[in-house]
């Protein structure tokens, strides 16, 4: 049984079609964040990596232009209700990208939350329920985790996880929620969206047979 969890990470990305998409200059992405939310904004950008990153300390949010994604990161990991990375990224997105030439593909929400467990997890006795060459004696099992993705029948939305377990009373889940549309959703629904996806990660984590 789970006996608390604690959210590790959270973020939006907007993806577009174009693998080379026409990416906006440094003085755009430095122009979001004006008067005071913009103080101390460090701005990096790696040519060879196709990447720019600004990090905003007053707003706690990171901005990140990765190939052909646009990344709005939580910093402070704020539960999806307290959180302004719908609001922010929205309108990051429509200042950045409205009026380029650029196809819209979909969007994704990623979440890293830290369950503890209220009794141990077995790992040597989940690994050996799927091994052919169970451990010897005296060989440790420092972690153990599996992944899989699910989809629904249209092809709409697809939830993927990574489950790792890190201790013997605590494991981790990534999941990434992804969503295949052409369009922004209003702000509203799309924070409904953000939220049930995060809640959606705590019924997996309470429906594991630990």
């Amino acid at each position: 049984m789970i006996s608390s969890n604690s959210l590790h990470k959270s973020n939006i990305v907007f993806v577009f079609r174009d693998k080379n998409p026409n990416l906006p200059e440094n003085s755009e992405l430095t122009a979001l964040f004006q008067g005071e939310r913009g103080r101390g904004a460090q701005m990096v950008d790696d040519p060879f990596m196709r990447m720019k990153i600004l990090d905003v300390p007053q707003m706690k949010i990171q901005v990140a232009l990765e190939g052909n994604r646009l990344r709005v990161e939580d910093l402070e990991a704020r539960a999806p209700e307290d959180s302004i990375i719908i609001e922010e990224g929205v309108r990051i997105f429509k200042d950045l990208f409205l009026n380029r030439q650029v196809t819209f593909e979909g969007f994704g929400f990623n979440f890293e939350i830290y369950y503890q467990h209220s009794d141990v997890i077995r790992i040597g006795d989940l690994f050996n329920n799927i091994s052919s060459q169970p451990l010897e004696i005296g060989e440790g099992l420092m972690d153990f985790g599996w992944q899989w993705t699910t989809a629904d029948k249209n092809g709409f939305k697809t939830d993927g996880y990574f489950l790792k377990i890190t201790a013997p009373l605590e494991f981790v889940i990534h999941h990434n929620a992804h969503f295949k549309l052409r369009e922004i959703p209003e702000v509203k629904e799309f924070k409904k969206l953000f939220e049930s996806s995060y809640q959606k990660t705590h019924i997996v984590a309470e429906s594991l047979k630990l």
